[in-house]
């Protein structure tokens, strides 16, 4: 099995970082021209078990992804992974 992983450094204090992601849903349509909705599902605020659903255009294509958060530590770190069908990608 082949597992794809990917980091960002982003230089700001895990404050702001977390704040951001404390309004996901709402900054979600803001962060990128591509980006349809952001709602959860199930849970809130990545919470561990918590389902994120999402729209967004990748390539033309819109795409609707669900995310289940599966880690989380406040202010540090944030695991998730998608769902079926993407899940199989």
């Amino acid at each position: 099995m082949l597992t794809l992983k990917d980091s960002v450094t982003i230089n700001r204090p895990p404050e702001v970082i977390f704040e951001w992601f404390d309004h996901f849903s709402e900054n979600y349509t803001y962060w990128h021209k591509d980006h349809v909705i952001a709602k959860w599902i199930r849970g809130k605020n990545f919470e561990k078990g918590a389902i994120l659903y999402a729209e967004e255009y990748l390539n033309g294509k819109l795409e609707k992804i669900s995310f289940e958060i599966t880690k989380i530590k406040k202010g540090e770190l944030i695991e998730y992974k998608t769902l079926f069908p993407h899940s199989i990608i």
